[in-house]
């Protein structure tokens, strides 16, 4: 009945406190300052994301709606309120910056985050300033339509405009493209402690790197976001991410994993109201650590009570000890006491016997004595009155007595009542320090199991990630895993880099089987390199080794497996084309690739001023 009560009350407790923390969590979100105050920041977290693929006119990014998704996705697990927007046009995308601007940008203690992933580009304007745009889904290209590219674009002029407009006190905005963002005259900030001053008001700019320079289309960027997001970027170590300490990150760690070829630019605009704040991530593992620490911190409290209360039962014990003593010292003196009275009454019991005696001698003498023998007798009859009187009294006494002895048996009873109930609680204390005991071994085993894993994650060699999961194309039917084998039939290819005669390796001098298919490709590259597919690969390995090599430029192949095939056709100093196609059996499929010399290759510095807006088929810069 005791353990079921036990139960009852920790259920409810422990509903109590899950409810309590849920309430806190309505009500905002707040962070620990570096002097150890409750500093409060926003009502909510809201986001906006974009992502653009399927451009029109430009060339196409095909990882850029799969990044805007997996970032939003990632925001949410975060507690933002994510809006993803993905292939808009320019009016779509000018709607989704006015819903941001004054719908959830309305909210004062908001803060507010943009994420837009695709085209970039940069104008030279008369002045020669250079005017950075973000590129929507049906704009033109500037160098052929420049009206029809500035009426649909959207420039780093209007992005500044709505930030402006923006009411919430924290506005953090992140491009993973390439274009100048001089118009902002950013103003870098070092990383801090979060103190009161990081909640006043604040616009950041982080973009994926310079005007000059091209995004590749598996974004370094924003694995690094997300990457910092789990908690890299916390330069200070203070369990937050401040969007000065993601700046930082970015710039240094996408500088290093893209060989220098990207520079992310981040900081602060240019204007005295709008720069003294910083915008504050809370990690899910800073969130975790306060709910321990609070948990430890009422454990403890709950401790504290119990050893109060087990002071309290010491006390009361010892209270209980000393009326104890008291009541066995009164028993030892009312049991002398009781010895004196018996050996009082034995005595008198003795005395009247030997009067009694002499009655009956002076009754058988009264008939015989004479006066003086009367006279004698009268006496002896006065004598008697008295002891009679003497017993009387002593009975008197022995009814006392034999009161006291029936109080003194209600004492004994009470004595005897009282050492029950001191033994129950003795088993009760004990039991008490048996289950501190065990919190307290508990406690110090939590503590070593913490500091084991604390040495092993401080131990631990740190590894980067080599390489996105690969896309998974939009509406394609899920294909079942072959083994090479299944997939093609093995035929020996020259290895990468060395050239050989393709007539003796991919023309076969038998008839083809019925159920496989031929491929042929060619390109306006001589002996560029054909890859086929890709295998299983080890997750340390580089992405390259993935693709299976099958030859160069022409290229013939009568065993290919019918279904779907990823042909991958590369030459250095171009830009590599990834083509997917169907083959059906007994098909002969005829692909034609053309390939572009890489922008840094062909040094055209005229194009556009962006490295964003370059590219050509589907290896275009974000």
């Amino acid at each position: 009945m005791k353990k079921a009560g036990f139960l009852l009350i920790f259920s409810l407790l422990t509903v109590f406190i899950t409810a309590s923390h849920l309430l806190a969590l309505t009500r905002g979100i707040s962070v620990v300052s570096k002097e150890g105050k409750d500093l409060f920041l926003y009502k909510n977290y809201y986001a906006l994301v974009v992502g653009i693929s399927d451009y029109e006119k430009w060339p196409g990014l095909p990882y850029a709606v799969s990044d805007a998704i997996e970032v939003a996705e990632r925001l949410k697990k975060m507690g933002f309120k994510v809006k993803l927007v993905l292939d808009p046009t320019s009016r779509e995308l000018k709607t989704a910056l006015s819903e941001m601007t004054y719908g959830m940008g309305r909210e004062k203690n908001g803060a507010i985050l943009f994420y837009y992933a695709g085209h970039g580009e940069t104008e030279t304007m008369a002045d020669g300033t250079r005017m950075g745009y973000i590129v929507p889904k049906d704009c033109p290209i500037l160098e052929k339509d420049p009206i029809g590219f500035t009426t649909h674009a959207v420039s780093m002029r209007e992005i500044e405009s709505v930030s402006l407009r923006i009411r919430a006190k924290h506005v953090l905005m992140l491009f993973d493209s390439c274009f100048s963002g001089a118009l902002f005259a950013l103003v870098r900030a070092v990383p801090d402690d979060i103190t009161e001053k990081s909640a006043r008001p604040v616009r950041q700019y982080i973009t994926a790197g310079r005007e000059d320079e091209q995004v590749p289309d598996k974004s370094m960027f924003k694995r690094c976001f997300l990457i910092g997001l789990d908690g890299n970027a916390d330069m200070t170590g203070d369990g937050y991410i401040t969007g000065s300490e993601m700046g930082m990150y970015l710039a240094d760690n996408v500088v290093n994993y893209t060989r220098r070829r990207q520079h992310p630019q981040y900081g602060k605009i240019n204007n005295p109201d709008l720069d003294q704040g910083d915008f504050i991530f809370v990690p899910h593992k800073t969130i975790e650590k306060r709910k321990k620490g609070k948990r430890h911190k009422e454990e403890n409290a709950g401790l504290a009570r119990d050893i109060e209360k087990l002071k309290a039962d010491r006390e009361q014990t010892q209270k209980l000890l000393s009326e104890m003593k008291s009541l066995l010292q009164g028993k030892v003196q009312t049991e002398e006491q009781k010895k004196e009275r018996l050996a009082e009454k034995k005595a008198l019991e003795i005395e009247i016997s030997r009067l009694a005696k002499e009655r009956d001698t002076v009754q058988k003498l009264g008939d015989t004595r004479t006066k003086e023998y009367e006279a004698m007798l009268s006496a002896s009859k006065e004598s008697m009155m008295k002891e009679a009187e003497k017993r009387k009294a002593l009975e008197a006494e022995l009814e006392q007595l034999r009161i006291e002895k029936e109080e003194a048996a209600q004492r004994n009873q009470a004595l005897q009542a009282m050492q029950e109930k001191m033994k129950k609680e003795a088993e009760k204390r004990k039991t008490l320090e048996a289950k501190l005991e065990k919190q307290k071994r508990e406690r110090e085993k939590t503590t070593a199991q913490k500091l084991a894993l604390a040495d092993i994650q401080n131990t631990r060699p740190k590894t980067a990630v080599t390489g996105p999961a690969p896309k998974i194309e939009a509406n394609q039917p899920p294909v079942k895993k072959q083994s090479p084998a299944e997939i093609l039939v093995k035929t020996p290819g020259p290895e990468p880099g060395k050239v050989q005669d393709m007539a003796k390796l991919h023309v076969p001098k038998v008839k083809p089987e019925k159920n496989l298919s031929t491929l042929i490709v060619t390109s306006n590259i001589k002996s560029a390199k054909v890859y086929i597919d890709k295998k299983e690969i080890s997750f340390w390995a580089s992405p390259e080794e993935a693709w299976i090599f099958r030859g160069a430029v022409p290229f013939k192949a009568y065993d290919v497996a019918p279904g779907r095939h990823e042909i991958r056709v590369h030459e250095d100093d171009y830009l590599e084309e990834v083509k997917i196609v169907n083959i059906s059996p007994g098909e002969t499929l005829e692909l034609d690739v053309t390939l572009f010399r890489s922008l840094s290759e062909t040094g055209d510095e005229d194009h556009g001023g962006g490295g964003g807006g370059g590219g050509g088929g589907g290896g275009g810069g974000m």
